[in-house]
Order: structure tokens, then sequence, then C-alpha cells
């Protein structure tokens, strides 16, 4: 299936672009807020070919593709193009711990590949200088080094921009916060011999390089401001006032108030992590390589990935993240022992590709979503080889220099008097799980769940609706008239009933009544879609008379909607017709005439 198809049947599984509030991706998953979660077609998702896993609940889902996944979203974001536009009131608000990790990770995600690639150039930097291959006070040196720390040292900028994104105000603006922090007048005057005080306010000074904390606290406070002045002031001086208001209120409040609290906070995180590692190195390497690699699954990660990089800021190194990487190579033990012993092609593959990528970069999703979460028996060596060899890399206290993730391409961060030991924790980890793998096995079901599908065949469909014929190209919808739903045919109808242009079986029914999928004897998917943005109407007007998974013949009533309702409420009720799967056949007009009935054939697949 190509990224396209794949992109399609997404889109159509979760809803249709209607139903889509948001998206975005991350290494290997789409991750949807959705208007409507009563829309979302899990099975029908967790079943697609392409489609790794699917997790999430509510308006939260987040499918999981693997490494492929920014070539499909590449294809997704042509279909959704009034997706800027979504109203940002509709649909639920979500748990508050799933927002709260959605922002840290909104912050953070975006510099994540930066921040890595700066830790593996600063850690060569290093080696080559402790070796003798570079010298420290070389031009070249300099140059190298500061593009490696460039991006901590203006973290609060960089920080200050995404956080403005997540808090809904002007990132242009909120930067400023970033950059008073770390401006030359500024800093001085931490050097600067007496007390310092703004207008009479003791102030109390730091060094704001690379911190986290006061500059999220100073662009959220901006946004409160922004948020309330813009609900109260005229269009005419909005924008002056609320600048202002930043310069002259938010940025002496960072510097008095959040600055000094974010530090305190940002030590007592960073101390408190080096103690829990610090009051027994063993049992804590048995937790954070035995338990800890769950966190990716909740998405938990983005409440310590903060702490991990305030503590590497403050100390210079780190402890825990070692321990915690234990259980990363844990699971590509787990895709390694899957190669080994399983006869499964697809497995074959999935655990191959999978393992290389986990080793070289880190990414383990597809080995987490397609086969730990799947095989149960898996979770048995996950825990028990993560544990072994996270205990003795915090035993013989293995240090992390810079931040990065697991995989060979990330080793310079580990490079130092103990990185011998962090490659013995690897091969133990890699080691035990793969062996237990192969000893242990797992539930494996060699049954093949994909329908082969008979293409050969010819596949006449007929108009759903008595009315006008017009081509799809004039439909005031772009994601149709453009072609990225499918191949098709769009009918001005003359009433409201809707029939079955094809035989076979109905494999999708919104709740809503404005759509029905068929997917036809010959493999064809076919997309009925009643009206545009007729989904607002919530059902209204609409009525539902078949039910998926429901077989029928062409000509078959499938459902019924009041076009006075549809008029009246200012809704185009224009029923589009497309094969979502275009590119895998043959899609032609073959009716000549303007006016049809359910009788008219007018499109022929091969």
């Amino acid at each position: 299936m190509s990224n396209k198809e794949t992109a399609k049947k997404v889109l159509m599984y979760v809803g249709g672009a209607e139903n889509v509030k948001n998206v975005y991706h991350c290494a290997t998953r789409l991750r949807f807020t959705l208007n409507h979660s009563d829309q979302v077609e899990k099975e029908k998702l967790q079943e697609m070919h392409g489609v790794i896993n699917v997790l999430g609940s509510g308006t939260q889902i987040q499918v999981v593709i693997g490494n492929a996944v920014n070539k499909v979203f590449d294809e997704l974001m042509p279909m959704l193009p009034s997706l800027e536009n979504a109203s940002s009131e509709t649909g639920e608000k979500g748990r508050i711990i799933d927002r709260v990790f959605n922002v840290i990770s909104g912050i953070f995600a975006p510099y994540l590949p930066l921040i890595m690639c700066s830790g593996i150039l600063t850690g060569l930097l290093s080696l080559a200088s402790s070796m003798g291959w570079m010298n420290a006070e070389s031009g070249t040196y300099a140059i190298l080094s500061g593009a490696g720390n460039a991006v901590f040292y203006f973290f609060p900028v960089l920080l200050a921009f995404t956080a403005a994104k997540q808090f809904k105000t002007n990132p242009y603006i909120a930067v400023v916060i970033g950059g008073v922090l770390l401006h030359p007048t500024f800093t001085a005057l931490a050097e600067a011999k007496g007390a310092v005080a703004f207008f009479g306010i003791p102030v109390v000074m730091a060094n704001y390089s690379s911190s986290v904390i006061p500059v999220i606290l100073g662009v959220w406070f901006y946004s409160v401001i922004d948020h309330k002045l813009t609900k109260i002031l005229p269009d005419s001086i909005r924008s002056l006032v609320i600048t202002l208001a930043e310069l002259l209120i938010v940025v002496p409040l960072t510097i008095l108030t959040f600055g000094p609290f974010g530090t305190y906070v940002s030590q007592l995180l960073g101390d408190g992590l080096s103690a829990l590692v610090g009051i027994n190195p063993l049992i804590a390497g048995l937790i954070a390589g035995g338990l800890c690699g769950y966190m990716a699954i909740f998405g938990l990660q983005w409440g310590i990935i903060p702490i991990i990089i305030i503590n590497i800021t403050n100390k210079g190194f780190d402890y825990f993240t070692p321990m915690w990487l234990m259980a990363t190579y844990s699971q590509i033990g787990l895709a390694l022992g899957v190669l080994l012993k399983t006869k499964n092609t697809e497995l074959r593959q999935l655990s191959f590709t999978s393992f290389l990528t986990g080793l070289f970069t880190g990414i383990t999703e597809p080995i987490i979503y397609g086969l730990l979460t799947k095989f149960k028996k898996l979770h048995i060596p996950f825990i028990t080889a993560g544990a072994v060899a996270g205990a003795f890399v915090g035993v013989m206290g293995v240090k992390q220099y810079t931040f990065v993730f697991a995989g060979v391409l990330n080793f310079p961060g580990f490079f130092g008097k103990t990185f011998p030991f962090y490659i013995i924790g690897i091969i133990l980890a890699i080691g035990i799980a793969a062996a237990m793998t192969y000893v242990i096995g797992f539930e494996e079901n060699n049954k093949k769940t994909a329908v082969i599908e008979d293409k050969s065949s010819e596949v006449i469909l007929n108009s759903p609706v008595n009315g006008n014929l017009m081509e799809l190209s004039e439909v005031k919808d772009e994601a149709f008239s453009s072609g990225s739903l499918g191949d098709g045919i769009a009918v001005i109808p003359d009433d409201g009933k809707l029939f079955a242009p094809v035989g076979g079986t109905v494999s999708a029914v919104y709740p809503t009544g404005h759509a029905y999928g068929i997917t036809a004897d010959s493999g064809a998917e076919i997309l009925i879609h009643f009206g545009i943005d007729t989904v607002k109407l919530n059902g209204e007007g609409f009525k539902i008379n078949v039910k998926q998974g429901q077989s029928v013949k062409k000509g078959d009533l499938m459902g019924e909607a009041d076009l006075t309702t549809l008029v009246q409420k200012h809704y185009d009720p224009t029923v589009m017709v497309v094969v979502a799967n275009s590119d895998s056949f043959h899609v032609n007009q073959i009716a000549d005439v303007k006016e049809v009935t359910n009788q008219t054939e007018v499109l022929k697949i091969s």
C-alpha cells in the first residue's frame, strides 16, 4: 500500500477531514486531536497494513506508523486543507495529565533532534581533544564548539518560541523574554559589585543560559495577560498595549520572581533525581532499567526529559539516563530474539528493520507497538534484561555528559571513563533479551489476516442519488475537488434518498449519517459523502438504514437526508462518491448525461 493510500485510509477511519482538529507527528506516530471520539474506527485502523498500532482514547489518538511516518504525514496534510481554520472550541479537552504532557511535548519535542545532534558533536569534540586529534585552541575547534553549544546557551529563547505556540500567544514577541535573560547588560549585573535592585526590590541574580523553567513560566504569564487584554482592548491599540505589558510587566516579573523560583525548582529536581540514584544505585538501576521503559508507551517520558536536561546543565552529567536507556536496548534485544525465532515473513521484516533502526538511532516505537504490546510473553525478557543491565550500569556509575538517547550514533554523549561499562550494559541488555525471547518464545499467530483481493474484475458504480451529475473538481470542498480523497464523481441531489452505488460490505457508517463506506468484492473502497461540512449537523436531518459490517446490494437504500434542513441551515447538499484506494485501480467516468438516477451507471473501476 502506498503512503498516499495509507494516509487516505487513516483519515477515513479517524472520522474524515471534518473530524480532525489537529495532527502532527513525532518519530513514528501520527498524533491526532479529534473533534468527536465516537467517529473513530479503532479496530479498522489496527487492522490496516502499514499501521503498527493505535494508542490513546477519547479525542487523543496516536496512529503508530513507524519510520515512514513523515512520508504518510506529507500525504495526509493536503487532505486537510481547512485544518488551520478548525475551531478550537469543539471536541473534548481530554484529561489534565494528558494536556500537561502534550504541552511539555510540544515545547521540547521540536528541539530534540537538534539537542541530540549537538550532544553528539560536543562528545566527538571532547574525544578529539582528549586524544590529541584536534587542538582545543584552534579556530576549527572554536567554530564546531559554537555549533554544538549554541542550542544549549540560547535554550531560553528557543523554548520561549515553542512555549508561546503551546500557550497560544505571539511567539515573535515571547522570545524577548528569553532574550532578556541572556542579554549581556543583564548578565553583567551578576558580576557587578553590590546588590542589584529593581525600583528598590532586590534582584536575585543567576546564570540563565540553558535554563528551562524560568522562561516557560514567563511566557505562560505573558499568555495570560495577552488573552485577558485581547478580550477588552480595541483592535487599534491592542497589539501596542499587550507588547508594552510584556516589556514593562512580564520581563521584570520574570527576572524578579519566575527566574529565582525556576532556578530553585530546577536545582531541586536535579538534586532529587541524583539523590534517588545515590541512595542505592543497584535498586535505582533495577527500577530504571526494568520498569521505566514503559514510560514511552504512556507518554510519561516528557515528564522526566526536562529534568534530565536540567541535571546535565547544572552538574555537567547525569546518572539516571544510562540506566533508563538499558530498557531501550532490552527492546532492541527483543527484536533480535524475534528475528531469530520467527518464521513469519511479516514478523521477520518488522523485527529486522526495527532492530537496525533501534540499534543505530535508538528509536524503538516499532518494537514497542509492533511486538511488545502484541505479545505478552515478551514482557518477561524485556523487564529482566533491562533490570539486570540497568543495575550493572547503576552500580558502575555510568555517566551521560550531553543529552542524547540510545543508539550507536549517540555514543559520543557517553564518552568518558565510564563508557566501557556503558558498552557492557548494552551487551547485557541486548544479549539477555534476545536469548530469553528465543528460549521462552512468544504467542506467534501465523494466520494470515490480510484479505486477498481479486482486482481483475471490472466494477460498475451507479449514482447513489437521483439528480444532476457534476465533475468532482467542481465541488466546493478542496479535499474532494483536489482528488486527495480519491477519484470519483459528484451529484446535486433531487431528493434525500441515498442508495448503494455498488454491492459489497458496509465498511463505515458515520454516526452523524452524512457518510458511508463500502468495500466492493474487488477490494475497491468506496466513500459516499452526503453534503459539504454536514458533519457539523451532528446527525440532524439524517436517517441511517444500514449498519457497519452489513452486506448490501447495488440499489439498496442506505440512508436518507432531509434536503430542506440542509438548505435552511445553508449547507451544500452535493453528494460525492470517490474510490478511496484509487491508486490501486483505474477509475473512469462513463456517464455522458447530466441528469442521473440511482440506476444510471456513472463510474467504471478496473
